[in-house]
């Protein structure tokens, strides 16, 4: 919640968030290497 908060204060205040896109990319990845982990039965290495 805090990252969606810094979201919303960065924009109305037209400042840079405190973490970037590329955050965002790794913990997608890290979130879809679970699922597959999950689904597939198999460790996924990142």
């Amino acid at each position: 919640m805090a990252m969606c908060q810094d979201f919303v204060e960065a924009v109305a205040e037209g400042r840079p968030t405190r973490l970037d896109g590329q955050v965002g990319l790794e913990v997608t990845r890290v979130i879809y290497a679970a699922c597959l982990s999950t689904e597939q039965g198999w460790r996924v290495m990142l």
